[in-house]
């Protein structure tokens, strides 16, 4: 399915995603806010991983964390100017 839309950013939340997509021995805090080019079938796409709401919610003090990582997928929009339709 990853191919077939063929995104160029790719956000991962919480480690099943990340062990599924990147490796199965990465460990989300290690990863996070990291990004990681990957080609998947013939699609090359940019992906980082952050940590899953539900975390979140038994962790509220890692929610700063995120926040730095929304940010960094904001600027990587803006650097690959991709157009976001509202």
């Amino acid at each position: 399915h990853i191919e077939i839309i063929n995104p160029l950013i790719l956000i991962l939340l919480g480690s099943t995603a990340l062990n599924t997509i990147i490796d199965n021995g990465k460990v989300i805090s290690d990863v996070r806010g990291k990004w990681i080019e990957k080609k998947i079938g013939s699609c090359k796409t940019l992906i980082i991983s952050s940590f899953h709401p539900a975390f979140l919610m038994r962790q509220p003090d890692q929610k700063a964390m995120s926040w730095i990582d929304l940010k960094m997928i904001r600027k990587k929009i803006s650097d690959l100017k991709i157009k976001i339709e509202k």
